[in-house]
């Protein structure tokens, strides 16, 4: 899809919940193209935590998939972390999950978060989570962009 033709908030083909986990077209730098997704931390007022997910139902059982999305740390941004996890879409249940402190993904700079896991009988389902900082005083935003779900050769 163009990104130029979705006018939503919202990125194209993903669920979103929690507050200010937004599609944004002004952000910059982009890791490609004109759009990414951004999670204004300074704006969480909030304890609960805030994420993306999308359904993909093309995968093959039993083989081994890598979930990449790239992220991108301002100076300021003070939120605990961002978990990336693979669930089975039949069975709603984990697969596996990795959890990155917000703290060690580089400032000013992408960085390619990823995770693994054997693909089960009907799809899986991508999530993006984002922890804010428990006490008051959030800053900065965290940028997402160009993720991919690809079978290990």
């Amino acid at each position: 899809m163009d990104p130029t033709s979705w006018t939503c908030d919202m990125a194209a083909d993903w669920i979103r919940w929690g507050h200010w986990m937004n599609r944004e077209t002004r952000w910059v730098p982009t890791h490609s193209g004109d759009c990414l997704i951004g999670y204004r931390h300074w704006q969480i007022t909030g304890t609960e935590n805030s994420g993306l997910a999308q359904d993909v139902l093309k995968t093959e059982a039993g083989r081994i998939y890598d979930f990449q999305i790239y992220s991108f740390s301002d100076h300021d941004t003070n939120a605990e972390t961002i978990s990336l996890r693979l669930e089975a879409l039949k069975a709603g249940v984990a697969l596996t999950t990795r959890v990155y402190k917000v703290e060690s993904v580089p400032v000013g700079k992408w960085m390619p978060l990823t995770v693994s896991a054997k693909a089960p009988e009907g799809g899986m389902r991508v999530v993006i989570l984002v922890e804010p900082r428990l006490k008051a005083d959030r800053k900065g935003a965290i940028k997402f962009d160009d993720a991919s779900l690809i079978p290990e050769e």
